[in-house]
């Protein structure tokens, strides 16, 4: 569990103030949880603006910035020209032709075993076994799918994490914390989102798409998320503070990651933060499919243009 900075400022200050109740000036764990709870009591609004930081920014900014930049890390062949990937049986040849070569020598060697490029140019620039470029809904259907893969690895670690380390060894709470963070697929779907930008950018050429607007709108339903079910677990906890003012509750905790396992939990109370949290996957969804619906109409001229393009080509030539 993490404190929120609120409570170390609280702390730190009850330290300063000699707050300790033997007088000794020495603050006791149970002090400390007396007085964040009174700070949370009366000064809600504060608690909210860290919840709001949070979100939004250790949780939603680092963690969208982390599946973009990890989204190049990643090598497939799928999204390489098709013309610079070579197979394993031409790259041993390649590699045999270069030993025979080196252990002949130049002047004993004929033109016939000269290593040569199945993909070489010819005069006219254009290589005899050159494959057809591939089209711009291949490149952009590549992109997603990739960025959606790195996601759905990010999102099954952290679940790993959240079943085994952060919930009670328990089967039945195990299990339910699984299936509740499986219902909102917020990963997955911030990162189809940061797709539509990536391809706009590398398979539209439209260069002003950058990180920042690439990331923006997966940023935002990504925080939105996570700042709805934390503000909702803190006004619980404050209405349960002021209703037992004498009860010892929990510190409050506020996680670095989309607590989706919090909104199966509060459901059993009440069903505002679960209908919430679909309703912002929902709005999500809609947004990614209308987006990616614009973009493959784009995708799919680019393609038109450049088929008539090269049929041009073809018959300027001949």
């Amino acid at each position: 569990t993490i404190l929120s900075a609120t409570s170390y400022i609280v702390v730190f200050f009850g330290i300063l103030g000699d707050l300790g109740e033997d007088g000794s000036g020495k603050v006791t764990q149970a002090e400390v949880q007396k007085m964040i709870q009174e700070f949370h009591k009366n000064h809600v609004g504060i608690f909210a603006i860290f919840v709001a930081l949070n979100a939004y920014i250790i949780a939603a900014g680092v963690e969208e910035l982390a599946k973009y930049f990890s989204f190049w890390m990643l090598e497939h062949p799928d999204l390489m020209d098709p013309n610079n990937i070579v197979s394993g049986r031409e790259h041993d040849q390649q590699e045999q032709s270069q030993t025979t070569y080196q252990s002949v020598g130049p002047s004993t060697r004929s033109p016939v075993d000269t290593p040569t490029d199945p993909r070489k140019t010819t005069s006219s620039g254009t290589s005899p076994n050159a494959l057809p470029p591939r089209t711009h809904v291949s490149r952009g259907a590549a992109t997603t799918v990739a960025m959606v893969a790195v996601a759905a690895g990010f999102a099954c670690s952290e679940n790993l994490l959240y079943v085994f380390i952060y919930t009670p060894p328990n089967i039945a709470n195990e299990v339910a914390t699984l299936v509740a963070r499986s219902m909102f697929p917020v990963h997955e779907l911030c990162a189809a989102m940061q797709s539509i930008g990536v391809v706009r950018r590398d398979v539209e050429g439209d260069k002003t798409s950058q990180v920042g607007r690439i990331i923006l709108a997966a940023w935002f339903l990504h925080g939105t998320f996570d700042y709805v079910l934390m503000l909702l677990r803190l006004l619980e906890e404050s209405s349960s503070t002021s209703a037992n003012d004498d009860q010892t509750n929990d510190m409050i905790v506020i996680v670095t990651d989309d607590d989706a396992a919090l909104a199966v939990e509060a459901a059993q109370n009440q069903i505002v933060p679960l209908s919430i949290s679909l309703g912002i996957v929902a709005a999500g969804l809609v947004y990614y499919c209308f987006s990616g619906r614009r973009q493959r109409k784009r995708l799919v001229e680019l393609d038109q243009n450049a088929t008539t393009a090269r049929s041009a080509s073809v018959e300027s030539a001949e």
